[in-house]
């Protein structure tokens, strides 16, 4: 569902008062024949102007569907087919015929289409099949609503849908009339990820979309990350929607990265797509700093634990045009606690919350505006908060803020060695040596990683704090001191 505002109600209220049309929606008719169209058939020859046409909650055969056709043949002014819930009950063979003599009728009579609404419809790829010479025509150069949710295309009613398109656009610019398209709707339709391959395709030639709908289409990460290249290419965007698709972190990662380049998106929903933490911290990252215009946010049932749910709470809190974020369904902290402990913050102060669930360095001005009391307890009242890697995250993230300025101030260096002696005790009270040394010289940039990784923290600074933490406090892990001098000798700090 798209985002409310006064001013696009405005104007569909002023698009509206100038259309006219006929509607025969939920009738519950069964039109087989064109004797069980006459009805409609004579509305439509007797009314000069037709600019839109309702169908839905009726049932639509191959007779009636060529009567309906042959009286569009007259409307050249036509621009809505509004034909959603129309062939319940229909043989499979029946539909594809169905959509072509609708299809010819437009054809026939010029028109331009502004929309296509046959949601709701059990196309599948033989439906489709009725579907593509009118895509291809010059009735939809002028297409700005595409609408098939709930259609079952598959993975090759998405293929032939993606060629269609992608055939119309180049055909329209050819024409010197370049396909516009705004709205794609496109739930519940099975496509997975060779579906999506194809659609991608698509989103990256029309490059006009400002809504993006594709919930349910068991599409996984390999998919998502086709469709994140083809997003990226529409910077108008601003509704985006693949609820209860498999993104997962990996998926996520590259949703991020095509969010840099979509700075109108005003809602997103990526409910039940299993972010995880990961995931959650990749979409923190990347919609914190802009993204102004965001109004609602989805993230609900991702199996986010609490640091991600803290974590995209510090990223979105400030967006001045946000109304809801959904965090249900997650092992997340409540977000209005958060947010409120924040707001209650004298304008440029600092808070150890804001200081440590930061994702991103801190810099000295922010660290000293946490005032004179002891800094150390501060943090450690906000990182107690948390369990397990969530806590450990917290402490060794922290850490680093305050030795990212060790070379500028002598009491961030103070804090930087107590905070790393502090994740050394951690490490050697829950056995986890190894893991944290590597974590920790991964970090520094002393160990390779085999993923991509990139890191913001000054690593010259961060390894002079931890040099001298090794040489000024008690080290009880031999082994992670040990470790460590190792890799620093190395190197020239």
């Amino acid at each position: 569902m798209s985002v409310f505002t006064f001013t696009d109600l405005a104007k569909e209220l002023v698009e509206n008062s100038k259309e006219e049309g006929l509607s025969f929606e939920e009738l519950q008719k069964s039109w087989n024949e064109a004797e069980d169209v006459r009805d409609v058939v004579a509305a439509l020859e007797s009314r000069k102007v037709v600019h839109y046409l309702k169908l839905n909650g009726n049932t639509l055969g191959v007779g009636g569907a060529a009567a309906i056709g042959k009286a569009l043949e007259k409307h050249p002014e036509f621009r809505k087919a509004l034909w959603k819930d129309m062939f319940t009950g229909r043989l499979k063979a029946e539909i594809p015929q169905a959509l072509k003599h609708l299809g010819k009728g437009l054809i026939t009579a010029s028109a331009q289409l502004a929309v296509l609404d046959l949601s709701d419809n059990a196309l599948g790829p033989n439906g489709m099949a009725g579907l593509e010479e009118l895509l291809r025509s010059a009735v939809c150069y002028t297409l700005q609503e595409l609408r098939l949710n709930n259609c079952g295309l598959g993975i090759g009613g998405g293929q032939m849908l993606s060629k269609a398109i992608l055939d119309c656009h180049r055909n329209s610019t050819d024409a010197g009339k370049p396909l516009n398209l705004k709205v794609f709707v496109a739930g519940r339709n099975r496509l997975e990820n060779d579906g999506a391959k194809a659609i991608a395709k698509m989103f990256a030639t029309v490059k006009t979309l400002e809504e993006i709908t594709m919930p349910q289409n068991s599409i996984y990460h390999q998919g998502v990350a086709l469709l994140a290249d083809g997003i990226k290419h529409n910077p108008n965007l601003k509704v985006l929607n693949l609820n209860d698709n498999t993104v997962g972190c990996r998926g996520a990662s590259h949703l991020a990265d095509a969010f840099a380049l979509l700075p109108r998106l005003r809602e997103i929903n990526f409910g039940d797509c299993l972010l995880k933490t990961s995931g959650a911290y990749n979409f923190a990252e990347a919609l914190e700093e802009n993204h102004h215009d965001l109004e609602v946010v989805n993230l609900g049932f991702n199996d986010i634990g609490s640091d991600g749910g803290v974590v995209l709470v510090t990223a979105l809190k400030d967006k001045p045009k946000l109304r809801t974020l959904i965090l249900d369904g997650n092992q997340t902290i409540n977000p209005n606690e958060s947010v409120a402990s924040n707001k209650n913050t004298a304008p440029g102060l600092t808070t150890y919350e804001t200081f440590c669930l930061s994702q991103k360095p801190c810099s000295l001005q922010m660290f000293e505006s946490l005032g004179d009391s002891d800094k150390f307890k501060g943090f450690m009242e906000i990182i107690n908060q948390f369990q397990g890697d969530d806590h450990l995250l917290l402490l060794i993230f922290t850490a680093l803020k305050c030795a990212h300025l060790a070379q500028s101030s002598a009491e961030a260096l103070e804090l930087a060695t107590i905070l790393y002696q502090e994740t050394i005790n951690y490490a050697i009270k829950n056995k986890q040596e190894r893991r944290i040394t590597n974590y920790l010289l991964m970090q520094l940039g002393l160990l390779h990683c085999e993923e991509k990784f990139h890191t913001e923290y000054n690593k010259k600074s961060c390894r002079f704090a931890l040099r001298q933490t090794l040489s000024s406090k008690s080290i009880d892990s031999a082994y992670m001191k040990n470790t460590f001098q190792v890799f620093l000798n190395n190197l020239d700090v």
